[in-house]
């Protein structure tokens, strides 16, 4: 560390002093530059969602203009001053979000261009800066500039220049403002600027250093608190909500992937150098550098889709502290670190610079807020008989696309969570469920179908990342089922289907009444209870490991899903919400579309594909939610018919084919108990040598007098079939039936047989035994 390592005066920021303007006059010229330059390249246009309509989020951002409701979300509500907003509100806030974000553009590069300088390392600057930030119009700066700050206290004139009370109240406010931008944001500064203060009076024996900032911090987020908001609860609400949306973000939130050893690897090699680096050379910086590579690499790993903009920009700024120090050993720590970095980096596409755009307003202001934002989501219009009905009444929209609220000029009364899948923890949802169970509830909720329907005969309750929306927030859907009716179904955007649900006339709060508890294990079937009316759900009581209790804190969770066996037979799966499960899974009855009808589940089994995350013993407990619009649907089984009368001759052979799963499962490892149904999948060919399929495959069900019965199969596209045996007319040659075991008044025999001009070939190697408990080997 070149110069005096020890406290050498206070720095006081004295705008009247031409003592000032001579000490600052680089740093002063470099940042007037760079804010010329950033302002006129900025343009603030359109940041509404995508036409799934997932980032609900980008349509409130101006809230703070408009209505009584609190915008309470990980954006806060002055996030519209980064420009994030379907429309920027007024040309006031056009202009005053420009402002500000090349004023904290400038600064931050003004802070790190004149380290770079004092430090000599132009080239390994310019470097990084080509690797990784391509451009001024840098977003990141919005939560490193306390970074970039203390870097600047350490390095600048080759001594520390510390901020005297004024200075260190000056932070503790903004960090209290930035909270309001974004929480993330305003979290990052604090933990920069309380780590290093506290290190101050610990390592430099500085101890007034933190009562001033705390002070700061704290009336700033008061301050701008009470200026900000309409409720004065919301205070303690956005804290809540964003530290639970925080840690659901990272235990849900995940792709189901693997984590890249490699990128890890080049992860920890970066941080390391830097640790180390801080440890040896500037134990003052250590605290700071270990804390933020933590919480960056929670950030850029929760999701690995988001680890460049989250872990590598912010890392590479991170990495600049053994370049600041003008050493041979930073420049080569610099330089490790940096190509680690890119290793990173260069493994995923990763966008280009901003392109420049004419100098003119985007956003014609003569148009009301309201039109803009109808034009925006035109595409979101409902029919005209739909609109009548709801008229001026107020209404939520359940659980996406509020895109329909602008699109209509809809009374919009939302929710508390209105970022329906971001409804992560317990705590979250139940805030939801009480506001459809009280008196402020909005008159109507349109329910939209899932983000991946998006044909008529899609399951409108599918979710992304292999979810079921019923299980996202399990305590809202019951609430609203609970509370609200169906009075009408019609097709939306891009013919996705939307149902009407109107308030009922009195209040009902969800209720879970147990009916019974058992031990369970992961990966083991379940019966479900039979129990007539009302929904039946199972809350699993879920026994993190050591592990995976570490990874929820410090990195992210796993994956856990569950199985449904259907009365048919039938199969499906699901990935689970692992926190609100608690509140209670929804088994059966299954519904697929907005009639509500929905099949009856035999047996469910839950699972972790994660290793060593939950523990295999756990406690179900099962009950019944009292939801009466929920009915069971009967199962389409297949009909058992006598002898097909096309059939002129029988003959008894070795087939080519192959019954592939019973239920699901191999028939050899397949275990049904008690099952109402059959569903028996496969194919059969008459010739798999010449590629010749049968005309019908059917399934035999033979007693003990040896009386034949007959089940007709539907076709399945088996192309798997036709490559194995390089013969393309095989693909037709799969086959699947459901049988209904409940009829059966006796033993049988299941077998396969095929029709062929006439003959009725039966496959001797297929006997299976069928009775009404089951089938056995």
């Amino acid at each position: 560390m070149t110069g005096k390592s020890s406290f050498s005066g206070e720095w006081i920021v004295r705008f009247q002093s031409d003592t000032f303007i001579k000490e600052y006059r680089r740093e002063l010229s470099i940042l007037l530059l760079v804010f010329a330059v950033v302002f006129s390249q900025l343009r603030l246009g359109f940041g509404a969602g995508p036409a799934a309509g997932v980032e609900q989020w980008v349509n409130l951002t101006n809230q703070m203009f408009y209505g009584k409701q609190d915008f309470l979300f990980s954006y806060g509500p002055l996030y519209w001053i980064t420009g994030e907003a379907a429309s920027q509100y007024s040309p006031i806030t056009y202009w005053v979000a420009a402002g500000f974000l090349s004023l904290v553009y400038a600064t931050f590069w003004t802070m790190l261009f004149s380290l770079a300088y004092r430090a000599g390392t132009y080239i390994l600057f310019a470097t990084g800066y080509f690797l990784f930030f391509y451009s001024l119009i840098f977003p990141a700066a919005l939560f490193l500039w306390p970074l970039a700050a203390i870097f600047y206290m350490e390095f600048a004139n080759g001594q520390r220049a510390a901020p005297g009370v004024k200075g260190l109240v000056l932070l503790g406010l903004l960090t209290g403002l930035f909270f309001y931008i974004r929480y993330f944001y305003g979290l990052i500064a604090l933990v920069t600027f309380g780590s290093y203060f506290f290190s101050e009076s610990v390592v430099r024996r500085k101890w007034h250093y933190m009562v001033p900032y705390a002070l700061g911090a704290s009336l700033g987020y008061l301050f701008f608190g009470l200026l900000i908001f309409h409720q004065k609860a919301s205070l303690l609400s956005y804290l809540v909500i964003n530290n639970q949306l925080n840690f659901g973000n990272s235990v849900d939130m995940t792709l189901d992937v693997a984590d890249p050893l490699s990128h890890l690897a080049a992860a920890a090699v970066a941080l390391g150098v830097v640790c180390v680096f801080a440890a040896w050379r500037r134990r003052i910086l250590f605290l700071t550098v270990l804390a933020l590579s933590l919480i960056f690499l929670k950030m850029g790993f929760s999701r690995l889709d988001h680890y460049i903009g989250y872990f590598v920009v912010p890392a590479a700024v991170l990495t600049m502290l053994p370049l600041f120090s003008g050493s041979k050993l930073g420049r080569v720590l610099y330089l490790l670190a940096t190509g680690c970095l890119y290793f990173m980096q260069a493994t995923l596409a990763y966008p280009g610079a901003p392109t420049r755009t004419a100098w003119q307003m985007p956003v014609d202001f003569g148009v009301s807020y309201a039109d803009r934002m109808q034009t925006t989501y035109g595409k979101y219009k409902l029919d005209a008989e739909m609109t009548t009905k709801i008229g001026s009444a107020t209404i939520d929209v359940y659980p996406y696309n509020n895109e329909y609220i602008f699109a209509n000029k809809l009374n919009y009364l939302r929710r508390p969570l209105f970022q329906s899948y971001m409804t992560l923890t317990p705590i979250l949802d139940s805030m939801n469920a009480r506001f459809f169970e009280s008196k402020g509830r909005p008159k109507f909720v349109l329910w939209t179908a899932g983000v991946t329907c998006w044909v008529e005969a899609c399951n409108v309750f599918d979710d992304f990342d292999g979810k079921f929306s019923l299980n996202e927030d399990p305590l809202t859907t019951s609430a609203i089922l609970l509370n609200y009716h169906i009075v009408g179904v019609a097709k939306g955007y891009a013919g996705q289907q939307v149902a009407l649900f109107e308030e009922n006339s009195g209040y009902e709060a969800y209720s879970y009444v147990t009916t019974s508890t058992q031990a369970m294990k992961l990966g083991a079937w379940y019966k479900v209870p039979r129990i007539k009316g009302g929904v039946i759900k199972l809350a699993p009581k879920f026994s993190l490991t050591l592990v995976g209790r570490l990874k929820n804190l410090l990195f992210h969770g796993g994956v856990v899903t569950i199985q449904y066996k259907l009365a048919s037979g039938e199969v499906i799966g699901h990935r689970l919400n692992i926190l609100n499960a608690a509140n209670g899974i929804w088994v059966s009855p299954l519904p697929k579309g907005f009639d509500l009808e929905g099949d009856k589940v035999d047996s469910v089994m839950l699972d972790t594909s994660s290793t060593n995350y939950l523990n295999s013993d756990f406690e179900g407990t099962w009950g019944i939610v009292p939801i009466s619009s929920v009915k069971a649907r009967k199962p389409a089984f297949d009909t058992l018919v006598d002898l097909p009368v096309d059939v002129k001759e029988k003959l008894d052979v070795e087939c080519d084919g192959s019954i592939d799963a019973l239920n699901g499962a191999l028939p050899a490892s397949a275990e049904i108990k008690d099952a109402d149904g059959l569903l028996v999948q496969g194919w059969l060919a008459y010739s798999a040598k010449r590629g010749v399929p049968f005309d019908r495959t059917v399934l035999t069900l033979t007693d003990d007098l040896g009386r034949v019965r007959f089940v007709d199969t539907h076709i399945q596209d088996r192309p798997d079939v036709a490559r194995a045996f390089k013969q393309p007319g095989l693909s037709s040659t799969g086959f699947k039936a459901t049988v209904d075991l409940t009829t059966l008044d006796s033993s049988y025999k299941l077998g396969l047989a095929g029709i062929r001009s006439g003959k009725l070939i039966t496959c001797r190697q297929f006997e299976f035994p069928v009775d009404g408990a089951g089938i056995g080997h």
